[in-house]
């Protein structure tokens, strides 16, 4: 399955080694050896204490933080930004045209030793043109830093560009550009930061049985309602009306009448009937007398609903 692109993650593409925001603590707050509660707590961090913020998991919810050079995880929710550093997205001139670059998101660090991430881009080939959106991939050679525990990125390239409106020729024109942006030197990035953009991208990954089909799309040129089912139509009678169901898992009022099977469904002030809920559906002049003789006592809306009994023959009388 393909994991859903956030961007919400640690910086790659970036010449300069400082990273993230200033702030300050504002409670008491843990900081833990990883991004959740079920992390050791290293140490606790006084409210008012200065921080350097580094990138948050893709809730949100957990950030990589430095304090006193010692770096580790906190709660987003007891930290306040200061003065932010250089953020995203970020904008570069490519001949006539322009390339917006999003935060990148780390998708795999092999070993420890080979990292690579995805970056959401929008290019522009000339000013006042329409963007094209696509994805890049890049990667990098790592080592570790244990005395400053950063991780060191050497050997950055484009593994891949997929820009879906772009054509071959200008394609490879825009793998060259990209390559000339990127840094040419080492570049080094706190390991924790690292840490919690994989945890994010892992969590995403983990996620298994989840439906992902595109949904069905219907197209209608005259006026139409959408009745939907949850699962094959399910009817249950009436109460206290013999002959007449309605349809259980649906979110319109359709009745059917169990003597030849008529479906009766009612669309706020008017009534349609069809012979199947596949239609054809046309508009009910006149409603059958099972319709208008409702049961008038409190198993009606064990059957159907909280309405007032007293309300149900206004409620069901046609009205034009």
């Amino acid at each position: 399955m393909r994991s859903t692109f956030v961007l919400a993650f640690v910086p790659l593409l970036v010449a300069s080694p400082t990273f993230g925001a200033t702030g300050v603590t504002v409670g008491n707050v843990n900081l833990r050896s990883g991004p959740g509660t079920n992390y050791e707590s290293v140490r606790v961090v006084p409210e008012g204490t200065p921080v350097d913020i580094g990138n948050c998991d893709a809730a949100g919810k957990w950030c990589a933080i430095t304090v006193d050079g010692k770096t580790g995880f906190a709660s987003r929710r007891y930290l306040k930004d200061g003065e932010k550093q250089a953020g995203w997205p970020r904008s570069y001139d490519i001949g006539g045209g322009r390339l917006i670059l999003y935060q990148p998101q780390i998708s795999e660090w092999t070993e420890f030793k080979a990292i690579q991430a995805l970056v959401a881009a929008e290019f522009y080939k000339a000013a006042g043109a329409r963007p094209v959106y696509g994805v890049i991939g890049v990667k990098g050679n790592t080592s570790l830093d244990e005395d400053k525990d950063e991780v060191v990125v050497t050997d950055i390239t484009v593994t891949d560009l997929n820009f879906s409106g772009l054509s071959r020729d200008e394609l490879s024109a825009l793998s060259v550009e990209t390559g000339k942006i990127l840094p040419t030197g080492p570049i080094s990035l706190p390991e924790a930061q690292i840490s919690a953009s994989l945890a994010g991208q892992q969590r995403m990954a983990d996620v298994t049985g989840l439906k992902a089909d595109p949904p069905p799309i219907f197209v209608s040129k005259v006026a139409a309602i959408l009745v939907q089912t949850d699962g094959p139509p399910a009817y249950a009678p009436v109460k206290g009306s013999t002959g007449l169901s309605f349809l259980v898992n649906t979110n319109w009022d359709l009745f059917r009448i169990d003597d030849g099977g008529q479906l009766y469904l009612r669309d706020d002030t008017h009534w349609l009937t069809a012979s199947a809920l596949e239609g054809p559906w046309k508009a009910v002049s006149e409603l059958p007398s099972l319709l208008g003789s409702l049961p008038s006592d409190g198993d009606w809306e064990d059957a159907r609903g909280a309405m007032p009994p007293e309300a149900y023959k206004t409620w069901l009388r046609p009205r034009s």
